[in-house]
């Protein structure tokens, strides 16, 4: 598909940026997020479907926390990585979001879109 030469730059340049990132003296105490911008080109079946078709990655990354490790599948939406860093940075003064602390299990995580006309609600599984 000709997408993939566009992810395999992006795999590459991600790749040499966090080998001098590491040597940085900051680079553990750094908290990376990543995510993209919208969807691409579908390989898999599931990603052309009305849900899947707004699925993109979602990583937040320190090198020195345990808590930011493994793979999770909960719903999420990019207006959630403000409320979620805050929340990672103990920041305590008023701040106004719509989105979810994704670090916070005890409230529910949901995505909302809208496509041709019709808007979706997207939680759980």
């Amino acid at each position: 598909m000709p997408i993939l030469k566009s992810v395999t730059y992006a795999d590459h340049a991600l790749g040499e940026f966090f080998k001098t990132a590491s040597g940085m003296p900051w680079f553990s105490n750094t908290l990376f997020v990543l995510t993209a911008d919208h969807a691409a080109q579908a390989m898999e079946r599931i990603y052309n479907s009305s849900t899947g078709m707004f699925a993109i990655p979602l990583a937040f990354y320190c090198a020195g926390d345990t808590l930011l490790r493994g793979k999770n599948n909960m719903v999420a939406q990019q207006i959630d990585i403000v409320p979620t860093v805050l929340a990672y940075l103990h920041y305590k003064k008023p701040f106004f979001a719509f989105g979810e602390n994704l670090l916070d299990n005890s409230v529910p995580h949901e995505a909302v879109s809208f496509i041709n006309g019709n808007y979706q609600l997207i939680e759980g599984d």
